[in-house]
This record gives C-alpha cells, structure tokens and sequence, in this order.
C-alpha cells in the first residue's frame, strides 16, 4: 500500500485544518472580548464610585433653596434697615455734608495746636 492520499482526504484533511484554524481564532477573539468587556467593568465601576464621592460634595435643591430663602429674608432685613438709615438721615438735609464738617474740624484743630505751641514757646523762653 501507498502511503499517498487521495485528493478528496487531502481536501477534507484541509478543511478540517481550517475550520480547527477557525474555532480556534473564534475562541481567542472570545477570551479577547472577555477580557475587553471586565476592562470596561472595572472603569464602569471606578467610575461609579467616583460618581458617589462627587455626589457626596453637592447639595440637595431642597437645602439650596431653604438657603436661599435664609438669604432673601437677610437681605429684606439689610433692606428695611437701610430704609429707616436713609429716612434718618433725610432729616439732616441742609446741613453741612460730611466733608465740610471734617474739613472744618481738621483747620480748628490745626489751629489750636499752633496756637497752644505758640503759648508754649512763649511760657519757656520766659
């Protein structure tokens, strides 16, 4: 006997190889997704977790909006209290303004002080 094969086993023993070559190739892109899908696993639940940590810095609308609230009434307080400042000072009118006062009080007192080391220089050269 010949050891030589026949053309039909040489296609069949070719076919075989290849659709061995196949599985083969189907079953490392399987262990390749497996291991692409428990890469993105673990991401997704890093990612989680840092979504927890980031919600644990917010507040909730219902805080914001009772601080809100605290802030609007502080400021309708500031604001009868600047009204009643302003009606106050109202009945100033027509008096001096401020910087006249000040600028007044500033020459007085310059003044004084010359007038008072003149006394002095007077009083010790005696």
């Amino acid at each position: 006997m010949t050891d030589a094969i026949s053309p039909r086993e040489h296609e069949l023993t070719v076919r075989i190889a290849v659709l061995e070559e196949k599985v083969a190739a189907a079953e490392r892109e399987k262990l390749l997704q497996a291991r692409e899908y428990e890469r993105r696993l673990t991401d997704l639940n890093h990612a989680h977790e840092k979504q927890v940590k980031d919600q644990q810095t917010y507040i909730s609308e219902d805080k914001f909006n009772g601080f809100i609230g605290e802030i609007n009434a502080w400021r309708g307080t500031i604001d009868a209290w600047k009204t009643t400042v302003v009606s106050t000072l109202s009945g100033f009118e027509g008096g001096k303004t401020g910087s006249t006062v000040l600028r007044n009080l500033v020459i007085q007192s310059i003044t004084i002080l010359i007038s008072l080391s003149a006394l002095m220089i007077v009083a010790f050269k005696k």
